[in-house]
């Protein structure tokens, strides 16, 4: 009966849990941030130094449209970059998100413009092409998203990186409302990670030519589909290990879904530990109260 139990709980837990939103500006601070902005036009740094200050300001307070003019200015006094273009697409689209859908189309186009034209510089830019894959399902087709295309470039991405590409290719599938075929990726996915031996590896060095955010999507995928959990441990906790300010995925979330793999690994204590953790970041996180209160 217990197991029963067990596997109905966290089916419920996995499959009705939300999205973690993308961190905001938080206007409490929006004076501490124009102080910090105001020092930097001041300073007797060079042209370049005063950009890759506002760049890192910027995105430690997440101000979305300061970020995207300092990534131009960039672009303009260096010259363009994958990288570059990869971040000025990922701040689009943040920002995109964070508008009224009325003001969102300029932001979408220049996201999938950044994204489009990092490739063209590197082909085989791993970030770039995961979210360039991730924004063609999502778009809609009128504003220039395309699911044929970017099942063409999951097929470039299984080439370079078979994990993230058989990751790509799930996620393709989930937004095609063909779960059972994602989960069938997923699994593809997951399997060869424990072929790896991915938790024995030195995540830092298997990380290092990946998107910031790939550890916790491996782990919010190894919830919702209920899949490998000692990989999504793995996985939850580099991402914690290696989290900064300047991440934009909010560090609460992080620790809510570490307490739900460490729970279907049977370790209840540590995951009420983790989802202690998560609301003495956020108090108001309302799906980890939910949780506390459930175990």
């Amino acid at each position: 009966m217990r197991c029963i139990f067990f596997l109905i709980f966290i089916s419920g837990l996995a499959f009705g849990q939300e999205k973690a939103p993308f961190k905001e500006f938080d206007e409490a601070n929006k004076k501490e941030y124009f102080s910090q902005e105001k020092a930097i036009g001041q300073s007797q740094n060079t042209t370049l130094e005063k950009i890759n200050s506002r760049i890192l300001l910027s995105s430690k307070y997440k101000a979305q449209d300061d970020l995207i003019v300092a990534l131009e200015d960039k672009i303009k006094l260096q010259g363009e970059n994958a990288k570059l273009r990869y971040l000025l697409g990922g701040a689009n689209g943040i920002k995109a998100l964070q508008v009224n859908k009325m003001f969102s189309i300029t932001y979408i186009k220049a996201m999938l413009e950044n994204f489009k034209r990092a490739l063209m510089l590197d082909p085989n830019h791993l970030p770039a092409l995961e979210a360039y894959i991730e924004a063609l399902c999502m778009v809609p087709s009128l504003l220039g998203g395309d699911i044929e295309k970017a099942k063409q470039f999951a097929a470039q991405l299984m080439r370079l990186d078979p994990v993230q590409g058989l990751f790509a290719s799930g996620f393709i599938a989930s937004k095609e409302t063909a779960d059972q075929q994602a989960k069938q990726y997923f699994s593809k996915a997951f399997n060869l990670l424990e072929q790896q031996s991915f938790c024995s590896q030195n995540l830092e060095e298997y990380f290092a030519n990946s998107s910031m955010n790939l550890p916790y999507k491996m782990a919010e995928t190894s919830t919702i589909y209920q899949l490998s959990p000692s990989i999504g441990l793995c996985a939850i906790n580099h991402f914690i290990e290696r989290f900064t300010l300047y991440d934009n995925i909010p560090l609460e979330w992080a620790y809510f879904h570490k307490a739900q793999l460490l729970f279907a690994l049977g370790e209840i204590n540590a995951a009420r530990l983790a989802i202690k953790t998560s609301l003495e970041i956020n108090p108001a996180f309302d799906v980890a109260q939910k949780w506390q209160r459930t175990l």
